[in-house]
């Protein structure tokens, strides 16, 4: 089962939430181009997107989408080594971030303006109608004794 492309960005798996055709990069230099990880790429098919995160000169990583869910699936199961500037990449299943980072307090619960508390919704519910059907379900209780 997968989410249609009119609700999501991407066609999700619910059980696992993997980004089908995008794969996760990492040990890359940091002064590594998104060119270079494109022409790295290449060898397995069309790319449609590259993309590095720089969030400091110690946390960096980039994710490549491809065209294809072959392709991807060939950089993953290491049909290819692929290496710039001397390092081997690591290459990994990409998976959606987990709905509860985005909006979490310091305990890990969701605090959504107006609404509270509310658990974490599973990451096929990217859909507004999914969200509210999720939140739709929880059971609100009034305070004990009134």
């Amino acid at each position: 089962m997968s989410v249609s492309a009119s609700s999501c960005a991407f066609d999700l798996d619910p059980f696992t939430s993997a980004i089908p055709k995008r794969v996760f990069v990492g040990n890359f230099d940091f002064d590594t181009s998104e060119s270079e990880l494109l022409v790295a790429f290449q060898v397995c098919g069309h790319i449609a997107d590259v993309n590095i995160v720089r969030k400091s000169i110690s946390d960096f990583y980039g994710f490549v989408t491809f065209a294809s869910e072959q392709a991807a699936e060939d950089a993953l199961r290491g049909k290819y080594d692929f290496f710039i500037r001397g390092r081997k990449l690591r290459i990994r299943r990409a998976f959606l971030k987990s709905p509860k980072s985005i909006f979490s307090d310091q305990a890990g619960s969701m605090q959504i303006p107006q609404l509270g508390w509310v658990p974490p919704v599973a990451p096929y519910a990217c859909s507004l109608n999914g969200i509210l059907a999720s939140i739709g379900n929880l059971a609100i209780a009034a305070p004990y004794g009134k």
